[in-house]
């Protein structure tokens, strides 16, 4: 889920279309200056640049379900098949379990492009929430491939519910509300005021939202309480995730806003 949406940076509109009608003035009978003024004004809302503010509700790392990981058993179904024929011999595998956004010492090591039983045992027996790396090594082209590290793959992803929680009035909806309660905040922000900012947040077996945790800030303090405040009185309930067996589960999602990041 995720949308894009622009407001004009009016705070430079007010002072070029004074400055176009202050030199029009003299110069021009009165119908003229009107006819002047309009243009500039035109010209000037051609020419405002708008303020991209970026808002996406989703998993964190890339969702795979325990249902379809058991499907998941060799290095070219995480890296993708054509990128991993691209490659060379695969020297080594390391599926790394990841906490608080960080690679953590948790790691199950395999040397093959097909996963060690070890490596498929920890993914079917992870639970939902729990984030994973499978960093894979492939013996490198030449020195200067391996200074940059375009021989490794990191690539990460989320144990995810079978069916993922969803809101009853639409996803839009989401974001037309959120729009709405930061409107006053954005006034006279620009693109460069910005950063990727995220918030985590749990909607329960119940279909209740909890937990609203900042994971990041998108540079302006009044937009990250803006937003934080907004997303915690969400109106309505969630329809909760599912397992496999149907049942209602808790899925953690996060809210990633200001610049599209990592």
């Amino acid at each position: 889920m995720k949308i894009r949406f622009c407001l004009p940076a009016f705070s430079c509109l007010a002072g070029l279309i004074a400055s176009c009608s202050n030199a029009q003035t003299n110069s021009y009978s009165k119908n003229e200056r009107v006819e002047a003024e309009v243009f500039s004004i035109t010209q000037a809302v051609e020419h405002v640049e708008p303020v991209e503010f970026y808002l996406e509700i989703g998993s964190r790392f890339w969702p795979i379900s325990k249902s379809e990981m058991v499907n998941f058993t060799e290095v070219k179904d995480f890296i993708g098949e054509e990128e991993f024929n691209r490659q060379t011999r695969l020297e080594a595998t390391s599926l790394v379990a990841v906490e608080n956004e960080k690679q953590t010492d948790i790691r199950y090591s395999g040397d093959s492009e097909k996963l060690t039983d070890e490596q498929m045992e920890v993914l079917r027996n992870a639970e939902y929430g729990q984030h994973y790396c499978l960093k894979t090594f492939f013996e490198p082209r030449s020195a200067k491939e391996e200074a940059e590290g375009c021989n490794i793959y990191n690539p990460h992803f989320t144990v995810a519910p079978e069916t993922g929680a969803s809101y009853p009035l639409g996803e839009e909806m989401i974001y037309d509300y959120l729009k709405a309660m930061i409107k006053d905040e954005l006034d006279g922000v620009s693109e460069k005021d910005l950063s990727p900012g995220m918030f985590n947040f749990i909607i329960n077996a119940d279909g209740y939202l909890q937990s609203v945790e900042q994971n990041g800030s998108c540079g302006i303090k009044a937009l990250d309480g803006r937003l934080k405040e907004a997303i915690s009185n969400l109106p309505a309930k969630w329809v909760p995730a599912q397992n496999s067996k149907g049942e209602h589960v808790s899925q953690e999602l996060v809210l990633y806003y200001g610049l599209r990041g990592c």
